[in-house]
């Protein structure tokens, strides 16, 4: 893709990613970053796909890196990059107000709400989701659970509170797309 690679060195380390807004949360936390475009090529390996930058590019910065490399070496200095939105969840003691921060490549919502603190709202009691026209129930914990053309409520690897239909695209079948609101309501 056209679309530049960042690297951000912080106080807690050196982090790597596409310019889409993936890196919001680390700008927003740690704002005394240092950022660069990263195109030097000889850090790269010698022939770039145009589909796997993890392995091409990605995977051997972060091996220079690991090596001592000097960070500045891997790029230019920038102010040019997608800083994108920063929505924190909101709680109060019967629900959590939050958003889809997230599309995944498969089509799936992901919210901004976390395991933890949505564990640490239903304690075990029964739950409300509502995303768009959606109320959920339950979370279920593989997408074979669900059943096809049930939409669906799950956390995903990272412990976020995730919406899937079971075998298609979510955001295809839903409409729903990034910044809208998620709304965890006990009963």
């Amino acid at each position: 893709s056209e679309r530049q690679i960042l690297g951000v060195k912080t106080e807690a380390g050196y982090f790597l990613a596409p310019d889409n807004g993936v890196l919001k949360y680390i700008f927003d936390e740690l704002p005394r970053c240092q950022v660069i475009s990263i195109n030097q090529r000889r850090f790269f390996l010698s022939e770039v796909s145009q589909t796997f930058h993890g392995r091409d590019i990605f995977a051997p910065v972060a091996a220079h890196l690991s090596k001592g490399e000097n960070f500045y070496n891997l790029g230019s200095p920038t102010k040019a990059f997608f800083k994108g939105t920063v929505w924190h969840p909101t709680r109060n003691k019967s629900s959590i107000e939050g958003r889809i921060i997230y599309v995944d490549r498969f089509g799936n919502l992901i919210s901004n709400i976390s395991k933890r603190l949505f564990d640490d709202l239903t304690k075990r009691r029964t739950f409300v989701i509502q995303v768009g026209k959606w109320q959920l129930e339950q979370i279920i914990g593989s997408f074979v659970q669900g059943g096809k053309e049930h939409f669906l409520a799950y956390f995903d690897s990272s412990g976020f509170l995730g919406f899937s239909f079971y075998g298609a695209n979510a955001q295809q079948k839903t409409g729903l797309k990034v910044g809208e609101p998620v709304r965890v309501t006990v009963n």
